[in-house]
């Protein structure tokens, strides 16, 4: 007996290297839905109900809050994937706060490269903050790896009631944990969409809770009551931003433009990175202002924040970083990247589109789908800038650095900017696979891009 033990513990040892290192060079990962399931469900006979493999029913209209019982809201615990951040779970806490989850209990662990030391020890501190013995983990690609690992320890196994893995290595768990996996093309989905879906969001809830949830769309909460909270990093390796400085500011709707002369607040960062909990109201248009020495001010605009967020992560650019390097910067044009946690589709016949058009003194520029010479499914961020090769020009040519960066790509897009300061307006109109019922609108201002930069957040789901 004991010689069997010992050679089935060598052997998911060495089944977790290989994992682990396949996820380190990004093989195992799906970026198309088409993409079979990676790694095998669990063995592990569940206590409630696993999530069902069929696709779920589209969404009812939303629903007030009905709260779910005290003992299943353990705290939720998410671990991203490759070049990712907590981010990713935006969209899933505020579901989970929709079904009566405290938006509290619901965290995210940050970290760079291809492991997690900090683990074992954030999942410790998430028990300790709020008296449980147990978490409940979601996992994402990468984090799936991780996880994997993780698991396999019965004591650190021990500490998970229940475990879903989205998109990435099939959870496995032989110590008690409650697994299940859920992939992109079970719900013909993409990869990151997989971690962000509101089909995703329900196989979630009722694998943790052992029922649907009640609703599976962002409610809205009462205006006054929204609070925004997270933390500023270093894209890519999930540093913290130490020493920058933040403002946020109401916009106007329409122009983008900042509403009076004050902030709304202020704030330092800090060793950990973190910055709120800041009052906004649901039904207005913000910008977060992120300031540091040696790079460029990023301007980060959103839909509304019709729902407290507190898992919000400003990606922010570090000095030498190479996206500054390879950006073309200069007084007469601005600078933008086009984010969204769920892949821009561009090919197939439910295809993403991407206005964008500029209204300025220095120069006006018309509506231009910059989705059009795409042709991957596997894009969530878009850098936009005047290209050097065609200078005040749109010729929506690939930027070839970003254009070889995992997750991104770069587009030839002129939108001309004064040299000075803001005098005009970016608008950014995406029809979501095409729905233009449902289009998404945001207004930024054109600022010259000699010191500053724009990220544009769309939501990653439509409602």
């Amino acid at each position: 007996m004991h010689t069997q033990q010992t050679r089935r513990r060598r052997l998911l040892a060495a089944f977790t290297s290989c994992a682990l290192v396949l996820a380190g060079l990004g093989l195992y990962a799906p970026a198309r839905a088409a993409a079979a399931p990676a790694g095998a469900s669990s063995p592990a006979k569940p206590s409630a109900p696993a999530a069902s493999a069929r696709p779920a029913t589209p969404d009812a209209p939303a629903a007030p809050e009905a709260p779910t019982q005290a003992s299943d809201m353990l705290p939720i615990v998410f671990v991203h994937g490759y070049l990712g951040s907590g981010a990713q779970y935006r969209t899933q806490a505020m579901r989970f706060a929709s079904n009566g989850w405290p938006a509290e209990r619901i965290r995210a662990i940050d970290y760079a490269g291809t492991s997690a030391p900090g683990l074992d020890a954030f999942i410790d501190q998430v028990r300790q903050e709020f008296g449980v013995s147990q978490v409940y983990v979601a996992a994402h690609s990468l984090g799936t790896a991780i996880m994997l690992g993780y698991l396999l320890n019965p004591t650190q196994s021990g500490k998970v009631r229940a475990y879903a893995a989205l998109d990435g290595v099939g959870a496995l768990c032989i110590w008690g944990t409650r697994c299940t996996s859920i992939s992109a093309s079970s719900m013909s989905q993409s990869h990151v969409e997989a971690s962000t879906s509101a089909e995703s969001f329900r196989r979630q809830f009722q694998h943790f809770v052992g029922r649907a949830p009640t609703t599976s769309n962002v409610v809205a909460e009462p205006a006054d009551q929204v609070r925004i909270a997270g933390r500023a990093l270093d894209f890519t390796t999930n540093a913290a931003a130490q020493g920058a400085t933040g403002q946020v500011w109401e916009v106007n709707n329409t122009t983008g433009h900042r509403v009076g002369t004050t902030p709304v607040a202020t704030f330092n960062v800090g060793a950990d990175g973190n910055f709120g909990p800041i009052r906004v109201n649901g039904t207005r248009r913000y910008e977060i202002a992120i300031a540091r020495s040696g790079v460029p001010t990023v301007h980060y605009y959103y839909q509304p924040f019709t729902r407290t967020s507190l898992v919000l992560r400003l990606q922010t650019l570090a000095a030498g970083s190479p996206i500054v390097a390879n950006t073309n910067r200069g007084p007469n044009h601005s600078v933008a990247v086009a984010l969204r946690y769920r892949e821009w589709w561009s090919t197939g016949n439910t295809r993403d589109t991407l206005q964008v058009s500029t209204s300025s003194p220095a120069g006006n520029q018309p509506a231009t789908n910059v989705l059009s010479q795409l042709t991957s499914n596997a894009i969530c961020g878009i850098h936009l800038h005047d290209n050097t090769a065609t200078p005040r020009q749109t010729s929506l040519a690939a930027l070839s650095y970003f254009s070889s960066q995992p997750f991104q790509t770069g587009i030839d897009v002129y939108m001309p900017a004064s040299p000075t300061q803001p005098l005009g307006t970016i608008t950014f109109v995406n029809a979501p696979r095409g729905d233009t019922a449902r289009q998404q609108r945001i207004a930024v201002p054109n600022w010259p891009s000699t010191n500053d930069a724009s990220l544009v957040e769309f939501n990653d789901y439509v409602q």
